[in-house]
């Protein structure tokens, strides 16, 4: 892993966002810096910026994009533990991230992405929306999984995975660990036993993908309209 930071390099050495410390963590070095986005011009008072992403190298054929693929799986969220100050204690994270890479490289993930401060629902949602799969979820496990890696709270790294039904048992050292909770399934069959991959329009008018939680079916078409409609004038 390596970690690009933009913002002032002094400032991500002494910050109390804990560049350096993140750095140190995970053996990656800093590779640039900038502080334009630092001090003051005319009436605008800009305050100290950390803007931070990172990138690594892989064979592409180990990468796995965010949308959920068409096929009977099982769907869990794998989040570090963490200690009173809201960090996961020394050494976690890199394993956590050893394991996930492991899997992934193994062929035993088909789809994976980080849950944002949203919370998991809108993250798997959307993920289901790229091939218009329907999702079962567990509700009492979805809200135990969001406090740790949801809306109450922003996690250091929380990712979910979607692991094929029939590599599942491969999958065991992940899916068992304590790190790893399942939340459901995905099952992209419509009440005619077909897949929808072959139904796509402009608008996907006649998909059926969906999300069962709590005893109700929610259409994944409904969350699509309520999700872009307020951008339909601009675009």
């Amino acid at each position: 892993y390596t970690i690009l930071f933009v913002g002032s390099v002094k400032m991500c050495i002494r910050d109390s966002l804990g560049a350096m410390e993140a750095q140190e963590a995970l053996e990656a070095p800093a590779i640039g810096g900038k502080d334009s986005m630092s001090g003051s011009f005319e009436d605008l008072d800009v305050p100290p910026t950390l803007v931070a992403f990172s990138f690594c190298v892989a064979d592409e054929e180990q990468i796995v994009g965010p949308e959920l693929a068409p096929r009977e799986s099982i769907l869990a969220v794998v989040t570090p533990p963490t200690g009173p100050d809201g960090l996961p204690p020394e050494g976690t994270l890199p394993e956590l991230l050893d394991l996930v890479e492991s899997v992934v490289a193994g062929g035993l993930v088909c789809a994976a992405g980080t849950i944002g401060e949203t919370g998991v629902i809108p993250t798997v949602a959307t993920a289901a929306m790229g091939n218009w799969c329907t999702l079962r979820l567990d509700e009492e496990t979805l809200q135990e999984v969001d406090r740790r890696c949801g809306l109450e709270r922003s996690s250091v790294v929380s990712i979910y995975l979607q692991v094929p039904a029939e590599r599942a048992h491969e999958a065991a050292e992940l899916l068992g660990s304590p790190w790893a909770t399942v939340i459901g399934g995905v099952d992209s069959r419509d009440e005619s036993g077909t897949f929808p991959s072959d139904r796509w329009g402009p608008y996907g008018d006649a998909l059926s993908g969906a999300i069962y939680i709590a005893g109700e079916k929610i259409p994944l078409k409904d969350l699509r309209d309520a999700w872009m409609s307020p951008l339909d004038d601009v675009f």
